[in-house]
């Protein structure tokens, strides 16, 4: 069977999956979106569901899996599971995104499993600040993770900080210091108006804006990142690394995005932002199983990829 690269119908091409391993979290931020998909799945994907999946993914050129959840470090078996993908034809890099609290005993082990990189949830390096958002007074461990993280060359370590007004707004000059001269990106994210964002939006949202003109003013350099556009800034002679993640007020997230996600119970869902188009790829997954099937299935959920920001994106 002959195959060809997934284009959306707006000529995006999905070159990325992101894989949800759990809906399980040993945290409860205030803000969490559960991967925009809100339901309680009924089973997860195995290990061997999930590499017949990405199987068939990097056949259809997709180059690089995400693993997310909930917390995946839950799962026992993710060493398994990246070590599976990880040695899939076609893939040149598997990363995980993780809250941290359990990645210092795991980096070494991820790394040696294949992982190349991780992105940290830390919203705050004060501890009473880090406990109202998340609700664990668990920051030490974190840290540690990060430095563990670092040390394995699970990098570069990427500090995803979701930026809420009255909270941790002024956290963001102290993060800067934090990963100063290290091999680590600060990667500010504005809250997104879904799951329990959406409760706490009008409370917390903060505009990333009076942030970005100082990073301006400030930037030896500007990078602009393909996936969603996104800017990196370049501060005190590169020796500080700024990323800016603007989904919900910035048409270009849209336009220049190359993922399709899949929920921890097997289902393939085309946007962040939208559950009434999802896809069922589980029950296609069991052995033996259908690789005509499973394409099949992919290439209808990428049929269904919509911009959130349809004005802004030309369709072919």
């Amino acid at each position: 069977m002959g195959f060809l690269p997934l284009l959306d119908r707006f000529g995006r091409p999905v070159t990325q999956l992101r894989i949800s391993l759990t809906e399980r979290c040993n945290l409860q931020c205030i803000y969490c979106h559960r991967e925009g998909y809100g339901s309680s799945p009924a089973g997860e994907l195995s290990p061997s569901q999930i590499q017949s999946l990405v199987e068939v993914a990097a056949e259809l050129e997709m180059r690089k899996v995400k693993l997310t959840g909930g917390e995946p470090l839950l799962r026992s078996d993710l060493a398994e599971i990246v070590g599976r993908i990880s040695r899939v034809k076609g893939i040149v890099e598997v990363s995980l995104t993780t809250n941290g609290i359990l990645l210092s005993e795991a980096a070494w082990k991820l790394r040696e499993a294949g992982l190349a990189r991780v992105n940290v949830n830390l919203p705050s390096l004060r501890g009473e600040v880090y406990e109202s958002v998340t609700g664990s007074p668990l920051l030490g461990r974190v840290l540690e993770g990060i430095a563990e993280a670092e040390k394995a060359g699970l990098t570069p370590v990427k500090l995803n900080m979701v930026v809420l007004k009255g909270l941790n707004e002024q956290d963001i000059w102290s993060a800067m210091k934090f990963i100063e001269g290290r091999d680590l990106v600060l990667q500010l994210i504005e809250l997104e108006k879904i799951g329990a964002g959406s409760e706490i939006y009008s409370r917390y949202y903060s505009s990333l804006n009076p942030v970005e003109e100082k990073l301006e003013a400030e930037a030896c350099r500007v990078e602009v990142r393909p996936l969603h556009n996104r800017k990196i800034y370049y501060l005190k002679d590169g020796r500080v690394k700024v990323e800016l993640v603007r989904p919900f007020h910035n048409s270009e997230f849209c336009a220049n995005c190359k993922r399709l996600r899949v929920t921890a119970d097997g289902k393939l869902k085309p946007c962040l932002m939208r559950n009434d188009n999802l896809i069922d790829v589980a029950s296609l997954l069991h052995n033996p199983f259908s690789q005509g099937a499973v394409e099949e299935a992919l290439r209808k959920a990428v049929a269904l990829r919509e911009p959130f920001y349809p004005r802004r994106v030309r369709q072919t």
